[in-house]
């Protein structure tokens, strides 16, 4: 089988956020990474007195999906850190959506990733924490960073349209 050639660069992704599920605000020239997790199938097993093997059962539902985001921390306004702060100290509530190649709202076809509800409609996350205030280090010479941990009920995968 031939190796892989057509494959997407992580560097050039695009994160947004909402505060109402509806305008959402570009984050790129802050954001740093975006981690999912979570959503693992709930499966459950029981051994009996008689087998060697425990009997499994599964009712197609899953977990919760976790969203991580890593942005670098800046005093400017309506950056990430100011907005996911703002978002903390007031419904404690932030819609989240990224697509690994950019392009939301300006580029069609791109995959764009979504935290939904159960029916697959905009999610506003949960935070699953305050947002961490950055670490600072006098010997370090890079920015500084922070992140904010979130909760949501999954993420759902589309593709990016002109808006």
């Amino acid at each position: 089988m031939a190796q892989i050639t057509d494959t997407i660069s992580g560097a050039d992704f695009e994160i947004q956020t909402s505060t109402d599920g509806t305008t959402w605000a570009h984050h790129a020239s802050s954001a740093i990474a975006v981690t999912h997790s979570g959503e693992e199938t709930i499966v459950g097993s029981q051994n009996t007195a008689d087998g060697d093997a425990p009997v499994v059962t599964g009712g197609d539902k899953h977990g919760p999906a976790q969203i991580e985001v890593r942005f670098v921390y800046t005093k400017e306004t309506v950056k990430l850190w100011d907005v996911v702060r703002d978002a903390w100290e007031g419904t404690r509530r932030l819609y989240l959506r990224w697509a690994p190649e950019g392009g939301i709202g300006t580029v069609v076809g791109n995959e764009q990733f979504t935290a939904s509800s159960d029916a697959g409609t905009a999610f506003a996350c949960r935070f699953a924490g305050a947002p961490l205030v950055p670490n600072v280090d006098a010997g370090a010479g890079g920015p500084a960073v922070s992140m904010a941990r979130f909760t949501c009920p999954k993420v759902v995968r589309a593709l990016t349209a002109t808006s």
